[in-house]
């Protein structure tokens, strides 16, 4: 066996413990930020920054080992850089850690220490750099050593305890145990201690266990706390689906297509369909302002209030001002528009009121026109005393009406570009030979392409429409 051989085999065997140990924390860093990336809606931390620490702490102790230094054959004095970089920007999110797993209470002595260390570090680094001589500044662990015991005691007098105080005592012990063989380190390189061995690596081994069970425990509060979210938001798409008509009523002389698209499971989107009798149905499209879960439960009062309409549903500025009454009176500082439409077939009229609402559209196929009927009131929810006024509208067959909600000329493309309502106008006059269904499917496919993709993930806003032809007697 020759010089070299042997010269190999003995540094195999002195440095393959701390090799593969400073591998396997590496490698349970790099785990922690990749389950972190996978899970970025998240908007927890905690795996973010214990990943970051391990990770460097792991790099840094293979920096050390001679086995890196033989398999990459770089200077001697990349080595020591790449520690001393280490060392100066660990801290960071250690430090970040702890403020994600202390919480609130702790933010702002934390944020000042964290700017602190940070600037230490990076000056730190600046000196190496300019002096040539990487690890002679000291690195930012002494302020942390001074800084962060009055900071704790400061907050035990004045009676903080963080959240989950079992996660601060696991957190404690493990820094503790880390800090102490640090400082036995310390004293064995001093010739202070009659061994020889070091034991930071196992202290920190300690720390790493106590930290990563800290973290892995957060994600999986974290987990199934949107768990119950999404079952709580699955329940209340299917209640808010429920209070929807099940589909558009059957009405001679009329044709009637209904497509509704929630933004999220559940919106603030409503439509309902009165039908007195005699040949009339009353339509309404209501949009309450704001999205999700507050949307959808003013949406709700809108169903119970419009239910106890049916009786006037022949007058639509009847019908407005008592839903802008309801919702001045139960609901405050909460908004919504609406358009509401009373089809008299028998008499081939209509008649119409709005608060707010994007404009009733009229298709009259044998002119080829579309009409806008923008009379409007003032949006419900402001004015409890105001009265909103109505639009007689006379109907022919062929006639097509179009309800919609601003979702549909407000869906934008990837250059933050409006539908808008003259490509609305321009879309159903092109499709006016299309069933009110065939109509329907065609325009929320346009929007979709519009927007570069599924309406349903693509969409800024929930969309209703309602599409009512005019059939011959």
């Amino acid at each position: 066996m020759s010089v070299a051989e042997q010269q190999l085999r003995i540094l195999l065997r002195s440095d393959i413990g701390g090799f593969v140990l400073s591998l396997l924390v590496l490698f349970i860093g790099l785990g922690a930020l990749v389950v972190h990336l996978l899970r970025l809606k998240v908007k927890d931390r905690t795996l973010l920054w214990f990943g970051l620490f391990v990770s460097l702490y792991g790099l840094r102790s293979l920096a050390r080992q001679s086995i890196p230094r033989v398999l990459f054959d770089m200077p001697a004095i990349f080595w020591r850089y790449l520690g001393s970089i280490i060392s100066d920007a660990i801290l960071t999110p250690a430090l970040l850690f702890f403020e994600e797993a202390y919480s609130r209470g702790w933010r702002s002595g934390l944020r000042w220490l964290l700017w602190m260390q940070a600037a230490w570090g990076a000056a730190a680094i600046a000196a190496d750099f300019i002096r040539h001589n990487p690890g002679k500044t000291p690195d930012p662990s002494n302020l942390l050593l001074f800084a962060l015991p009055p900071l704790l005691l400061i907050g035990l007098i004045r009676g903080y305890r963080p959240p989950r105080s079992s996660w601060a005592a696991i957190i404690f012990a493990g820094g503790t145990i880390f800090l102490l063989t640090v400082i036995a380190d310390h004293l064995r390189n001093a010739g202070l201690t009659p061994w020889r061995l070091g034991v930071e690596p196992v202290g920190f081994l300690a720390n790493l266990a106590c930290l990563g069970y800290v973290a892995v425990q957060r994600f999986v509060a974290n987990e199934q706390q949107l768990v119950a979210i999404d079952q709580e938001m699955k329940s209340a798409a299917r209640i808010q689906a429920s209070i929807l008509p099940p589909g558009p009523p059957s009405v001679s002389g009329l044709q009637i297509a209904v497509r509704y698209l929630p933004m999220t499971a559940v919106a603030g989107d409503f439509y309902d369909f009165l039908t007195p009798g005699a040949g009339g149905l009353g339509i309404l499209v209501a949009d309450v302002t704001g999205h999700g879960v507050p949307a959808a439960l003013v949406a709700s009062m809108v169903k119970v209030a419009i239910s106890s309409q049916a009786e006037y549903a022949s007058e639509p500025g009847r019908v407005i001002s008592a839903l802008n009454h309801v919702l001045c009176r139960q609901v405050q500082g909460q908004f919504a528009t609406a358009g509401y439409l009373f089809v008299d077939v028998a008499r081939r009229t209509a008649r119409y009121a709005a608060a707010g609402h994007p404009p009733l559209l009229l298709w009259r196929k044998s002119a080829r026109t579309l009409r806008e009927f923008r009379e409007n009131g003032l949006l419900m929810g402001v004015r409890p005393s105001e009265k909103y006024a109505e639009t007689p509208i006379e109907l022919e067959p062929g006639d097509r009406l179009l309800l919609y909600t601003d979702g549909i000329p407000e869906a934008s493309n990837g250059g933050e570009e409006f539908f808008g309502d003259e490509r609305l106008a321009e879309f159903t006059a092109a499709h006016e030979d299309l069933t009110a269904e065939a109509f329907a499917d065609a325009l929320l496919a346009r929007l979709a392409a519009w927007s570069g993709g599924g309406p349903r993930n693509t969409q800024t806003d929930d969309i209703s429409l309602v599409v009512v032809d005019v059939q011959p007697a």
